[in-house]
């Protein structure tokens, strides 16, 4: 039932979308609600890094 519903509501979501919108954008916002559910899972499960260790990688790109 979980994917279903899922499909139900990005359904939904679709529909009540203006006429004008584009197609660009609707994949855009598929994108951007798939990373979110991807993070949210990935925390849940443990698979995340610190802040600190995030600015610590971040840094090592800027030499």
């Amino acid at each position: 039932m979980g994917r279903y519903k899922e499909y139900f509501y990005l359904h939904i979501a679709v529909a009540l979308l203006p006429v004008e919108t584009s197609l660009c954008f609707v994949w855009r916002i598929l994108a951007f609600e798939t990373m979110i559910t991807r993070g949210l899972k990935d925390s849940k499960e443990g698979k995340s890094i610190s802040n600190e260790e995030m600015k610590r990688r971040i840094s090592t790109w800027q030499k």
